[in-house]
């Protein structure tokens, strides 16, 4: 009478290890501890119940034949040049290891069929358009900061400070700004910041050329060493 404990699905085990490993699996024992002759018996039993394919039929009886022959040699006295159990775990333990990557494998396959891929795009149009805002920044941070400094003996209290800011508009920066450039393609930085005769519009303006810059109306361009032109973009740059 054949055995009911162990169902075989062929969609799973496509072969003789595959069943040996599961046999394993299902004893709890480690593949490294593990006795030929306790996986003969019910490695006979699960074949005997699958429906196995002609094309693999060979396979399966082949080892079969393997295990009955070391389980058989247990019974005789051990003859020491015979390597043929030491052989069969050995390949049975690389068969494991081979199938814990393809394993890993598929789940890394069933992931990336979650994402949709597409081919690299030519970045380099935008990369040009950042370098520019990052280097105008650059600019208007150093020349600010040196300018911040002549006020660092102008007595406001940090409270006074954040209020001062809080009633900044900057809005009103900008638009003074853009009055400017108007009638005019470029403006010396230092036209503006000779202006500027308090903290308070000390930030101001920096904080409207930042907008101006990150709305990409205007560029920093050097016309000597440290000095700098305000330059108007076209509309269509």
């Amino acid at each position: 009478m054949k055995s009911n404990s162990l169902n075989i699905d062929l969609e799973v085990y496509t072969g003789p290890f595959d069943v040996l490993l599961r046999l394993i699996e299902k004893q709890k024992v480690d593949i490294y501890d593990i006795k030929i002759e306790d996986i003969t018996s019910p490695y006979m039993e699960a074949i005997n119940e699958m429906d196995i394919p002609l094309g693999q039929l060979s396979e399966f009886i082949y080892i079969s034949s393997i295990l009955l022959y070391i389980k058989s040699s247990k019974l005789m006295p051990k003859d020491k040049n015979d390597t043929v159990e030491e052989d069969f775990i050995s390949y049975l333990i690389e068969y494991k290891k081979i199938k814990s990557v393809e394993d890993d494998l598929k789940i890394l396959e069933n992931e990336a069929k979650s994402y949709y891929t597409k081919y690299q795009e030519d970045l380099s149009k935008y990369k040009s358009k950042y370098e520019i805002i990052s280097k105008d920044v650059n600019i208007l941070k150093n020349e600010f900061t040196k300018l911040i400094r002549a006020y660092k003996n102008e007595k406001i209290e940090k409270p006074d400070l954040i209020k001062s800011i809080k009633r900044l508009d900057v809005n009103d920066y900008i638009k003074k700004i853009r009055n400017t450039l108007k009638f005019t393609k470029s403006i010396r930085l230092n036209k503006i910041t000779d202006k500027i005769k308090s903290k308070d519009a000390c930030i101001g303006t920096f904080l409207a050329l930042l907008e101006l810059v990150r709305l990409k109306e205007i560029y920093l361009e050097e016309e000597k060493i440290n000095e700098f032109l305000i330059v108007k973009r076209d509309k269509n740059e």
